[in-house]
């Protein structure tokens, strides 16, 4: 189950959070297991990063961080 949550983990917290919204009682039901499950979807996610990259992108940060504000702003 773990490798199929983080193959995953992208697309589970954006779906998780439309049902919430479409299914409100179910989402009252599964509220204490929220933080829970976005700490490990989150970890699921990290662990797929590419740590080559991020070094790398770290040599240029002004597109890390121009990416960031997007982000935020958005």
């Amino acid at each position: 189950m773990l490798r199929w949550l983080n193959r995953q983990a992208a697309w589970a917290l954006p779906c998780g959070l439309l049902v919430g919204l479409l299914v409100q009682d179910l989402a009252a039901l599964l509220r204490p297991f929220v933080t829970p499950l976005i700490f490990l979807l989150t970890l699921a996610g990290f662990l797929r990063v590419d740590w080559r990259q991020i070094t790398a992108a770290l040599k240029q940060p002004i597109p890390a961080i121009g990416a960031t504000l997007a982000i935020l702003i958005g």
